[in-house]
């Protein structure tokens, strides 16, 4: 799915309004996960796997900025900021890693245990500060409740992978998520 032409032109208007250059709307959206294009190397609004997530993620970063700046964006209906969206996204994506996390230990409790949770972050939290050294969080989170929602969807993904291919390799079938194709490839390569 790709964003729609309305919200690519609303990416660029709130760009302007935060009074971002291009190179921080790029930070910004690689921030929120939106794919890198092969071409330019750097994110693009018309790139075919940009998210409706990514695209209220990237909103509720503008939204801040513009507002202290006096140009306020328009929420979208049923909300009462981007920000709002988003921490309604959040609470969905804490919910989705916590059933993941605890699908690990009670399915593979010689492998995994309550540390799991502060391993991911961790990883994930050093992974985002040296791809991009954009900060956008100002402490290391320790735990699920303490990261954003970009962070969030990166230690999904993590587990999905970490975990993916341990149980892949031993035959389970995961109940709160899917196992990634590549994850799949690399336990079938290892074993």
């Amino acid at each position: 799915m790709s964003w729609t032409e309305k919200q690519q032109k609303l990416v660029i208007v709130a760009t302007r309004l935060a009074g971002w250059n291009i190179l921080q709307r790029y930070m910004v959206m690689k921030h929120c996960g939106c794919p890198i294009d092969r071409e330019t190397g750097h994110p693009s609004t018309k790139h075919e796997r940009n998210t409706n997530q990514q695209f209220a993620m990237f909103m509720s970063y503008a939204e801040p900025v513009a507002r202290d700046r006096g140009k306020p964006l328009h929420p979208p209906r049923g909300h009462a900021s981007w920000e709002a969206v988003v921490r309604d996204d959040a609470h969905r994506l804490r919910e989705r890693a916590h059933r993941i996390m605890l699908e690990a230990i009670e399915r593979v409790p010689s492998k995994y245990d309550g540390g799991m949770e502060q391993y991911v972050v961790r990883h994930v939290y050093k992974c985002d500060q040296s791809e991009s050294g954009a900060g956008f969080l100002e402490y290391e989170p320790e735990n699920f409740s303490q990261c954003d929602a970009p962070t969030l969807v990166r230690c999904i993904e993590c587990m999905r992978a970490f975990v993916g291919r341990e149980f892949e390799s031993r035959g389970i079938k995961p109940q709160s998520f899917e196992i990634p194709r590549k994850a799949r490839e690399r336990a079938r390569r290892a074993s």
